[in-house]
């Protein structure tokens, strides 16, 4: 019975599997047409990029914005979106022949991509890093990365980059001058690309073989595959490659002796490069035209192709000095923006620091505060509990005193009277004594007082910057502790503030007159009495309120 439940249950199963088939084929169909498409608009997007041209001026604000969408990626953790600038900005640098850097920036994108498991542009960033190491001689690693690129396309089936990469591979051993392995890849590129029809990348594959059996020296092989690649139905040759064929067939023809051909080849090349304003190809092609007319012994012509070859290498030498002059002028204005952001940077840092300094300092000077508080409680309950066990000491001694009293309370009560008179006449006594020896002391000091004004008056003592207390006081023929007892206590100043007072009023008086037009402010602080100018202004603008500048100023308006 069991059985029976069972194999219901799975012919019910495969039932439903093959009523729904119609769907799930429907819906792999549909996430492979979204991988593709995904795949292809990573193509389309990068194409976008590759496409930049470096002269055109708004090339600059798109390398600083995408370096600070970097920057901001790397702070949100956004690791696609930090690969693909990185990847990006490596394409830029790479335009820009600033290897080591674009190296850099694709290193960091082949990582990034690596830890999200991004096929697509992780394929891209290995063909990258091969290339600019290829261009740099760094075959070796060229070929490292080549390598892995083919494990990635194989993984993901990508034919398109399997084609390039097989391509690549070739290139790469053939620069190594490994003929037999770089051979293998080229056959293996043609054979996929035969397989699958697709004309157009196999007129570069062919290009690529006849590139190969031309430094090979094979030129019989080399103008097969040369002939193969101008000939390719549907062809879409580019015209710089169309030019470099012909050229490449001139070559192979000029080594067979075949001149008349390869005159004819060369000047197909020279009529495309002129077409495209292409001096450097135009460069090569003019070598190779003057060495054919040099060999088939033709002056004239001869003559005529130096001058145009002149002319093309003052013209290329120009484009040559545009192109420089356009990267080196986009590398300054990045080196500038990132000069700048850094300096924003370092400033930012600075504000935080300080930030940070400050609330350190009031965290510190919270503890010091709180230590203190602790302080002073302490100290507070410390004088409580002394002044406590004082209390209790005096109630003791208190107590004592109130025993011994009991003893002497008769003796006290007989004397009492007595007493009492005895001490009114006393104190009457006392305080007329005090009183005439007050007064007679007021009427000294206001005596002494007026001798020093007038003293200072007469002789001007507070001119003498060196004049002090003690010069005084001989002058006088007192004490200096009297002296200064007097001038505080009439006065209601320090001997320094009164002296200075003085010293002040003879400054006004002499900016006032007419010597100030003679001599300068500081003169007037020194004839003053002040060996200081700083002390001078300060003083003066306590006690007038204005700087002397302002006082001469007005003085006389």
């Amino acid at each position: 019975m069991k059985i029976h439940k069972i194999t219901s249950s799975i012919k019910g199963g495969i039932l439903k599997l093959i009523l729904n088939a119609p769907f799930i084929i429907l819906l792999f169909s549909m996430a492979i047409n979204l991988s593709a498409q995904n795949s292809d608009n990573k193509y389309q997007e990068y194409d976008k990029v590759y496409n930049i041209d470096i002269r055109n001026d708004s090339v600059i604000d798109y390398i600083n914005s995408l370096k600070i969408e970097l920057e901001n990626t790397k702070k949100q953790d956004n690791h696609y979106k930090t690969a693909e600038k990185s990847l990006f900005l490596g394409l830029m640098f790479l335009k820009l022949s600033s290897y080591d850097i674009a190296i850099d920036y694709y290193l960091t994108a082949l990582n990034k991509f690596k830890l999200i498991k991004d096929t697509t542009y992780i394929i891209h960033s290995l063909r990258a890093l091969s290339y600019v190491n290829s261009v740099i001689d760094n075959d070796s690693i060229a070929l490292k990365y080549s390598l892995e690129n083919l494990h990635y396309c194989e993984l993901v089936k990508d034919t398109f980059m399997l084609e390039k990469n097989f391509i690549n591979l070739g290139i790469c051993y053939s620069n190594l001058n490994e003929e037999e392995t770089a051979i293998k890849y080229f056959n293996q590129a043609k054979e996929f690309a035969e397989s699958i029809n697709d004309t157009i990348f196999l007129q570069r594959i062919y290009y690529d073989i006849g590139a190969f059996y031309e430094k090979a020296k094979d030129y019989h092989k080399a103008e097969y595959y040369y002939y193969k690649s101008l000939h390719t139905e549907k062809g879409l040759l580019r015209d710089d490659m169309l030019g470099r064929i012909y050229h490449d067939l001139s070559a192979i023809s000029f080594e067979r002796g075949n001149f008349n051909k390869a005159l004819s080849y060369i000047n197909k090349s020279i009529e495309i490069a002129e077409e495209l304003s292409a001096y450097k190809q135009l460069e090569i092609y003019y070598k190779m035209y003057i060495k054919l007319l040099i060999k088939m012994n033709k002056p004239n012509e001869l003559e005529r192709a130096f001058n145009a070859y002149s002319e093309i290498q003052s013209k290329g030498f120009d484009a040559d000095k545009a192109e420089q002059t356009a990267k080196v002028k986009v590398l300054y204005e990045i080196d500038k923006f990132e000069s700048e952001i850094e300096l924003l940077l370092t400033k930012n840092k600075l504000n935080e620091s300080k930030l940070v300094a400050s609330t350190k300092r009031l965290i510190i000077a919270g503890i010091i505060i709180f230590l203190v508080i602790i302080i002073l409680v302490s100290t507070l309950v410390l004088y409580l509990r002394i002044k406590k066990s004082h209390k209790k000491i005096v109630e003791e001694n208190i107590k004592l005193i109130k025993v011994e009293e009991q003893n002497v309370q008769l003796q006290k009560i007989i004397s009492q009277e007595n007493l009492k008179g005895v001490q009114d006449t006393v104190n009457i006594y006392l305080k007329d004594a005090v009183d005439e020896l007050q007064n007679e002391d007021s009427k000294n000091q206001s005596q002494l007082f007026a001798e020093v004004d007038y003293l200072l008056k007469t002789e001007k003592l507070y001119t003498n910057p060196e004049l002090n207390i003690n010069i005084l006081a001989k002058k006088l023929n007192t004490n200096r502790t009297y002296l200064s007892k007097a001038i505080n206590t009439v006065s209601g100043k320090s001997f320094i503030e009164f002296i200075n007072e003085k010293r002040i009023e003879e400054a006004k008086r002499l900016l006032y007159s007419k010597e100030s037009e003679l001599i300068t402010i500081d003169a007037i602080g020194q004839k003053a009495g002040f060996n200081s100018k700083a002390t001078f202004f300060r003083v003066f603008k306590s006690l007038s309120g204005v700087t002397p500048n302002y006082f001469l100023k007005n003085a006389r308006k």
